[in-house]
């Protein structure tokens, strides 16, 4: 059983990562067609991965026109803003859980964690580790 937070999670990112697979089929498409090969003698996947400069410049403008022209570039922001927000949901779920205690120490302890936690959402080495722990919550009470 799961909170609405880590549904509603593991369901956005499910929609970004397709998203962004299509946007990347597309970029290798793309680099494919343009027939480039780098130094290294691989076809780039991605035109930012394009060796030289000039092609490199060119077919970013090229395959940004493309994917702002078909609506892929707003598909895979808008699926990276969902995603975002539900992120930002789990881990203000996890702080929500953080306990009150009567003692002095213990909320100390509370707002100083609830401070840390509120700064790693920024850092995100610290924030898959927040987004981590919040799936490991089980429901608590009633059904969300």
């Amino acid at each position: 059983m799961m909170i609405k937070e880590q549904r509603e999670y593991l369901k956005a990112k499910e929609i970004f990562l397709s998203v962004q697979s299509e946007y990347d089929d597309l970029d290798a498409k793309f680099c494919r067609k343009l027939g480039v090969v780098n130094d290294s003698g691989k076809i780039p996947t991605h035109v930012w991965d394009i060796d030289d400069e000039e092609i490199c410049d060119k077919a970013i403008d090229d395959f940004g026109r493309i994917v702002e022209e078909n609506g892929m570039e707003a598909r895979l922001n808008d699926a990276r803003e969902d995603l975002r927000y539900a992120e930002n949901d789990l881990i203000n779920y996890l702080v929500g859980q953080i306990t009150s205690d009567d003692t002095p120490e213990k909320a100390l302890e509370r707002s100083e964690l609830r401070t840390r936690v509120a700064q790693a959402k920024n850092n995100v080495l610290w924030r898959d580790e927040l987004l981590k722990a919040a799936m490991k919550l089980k429901p608590v009470g009633k059904e969300n």
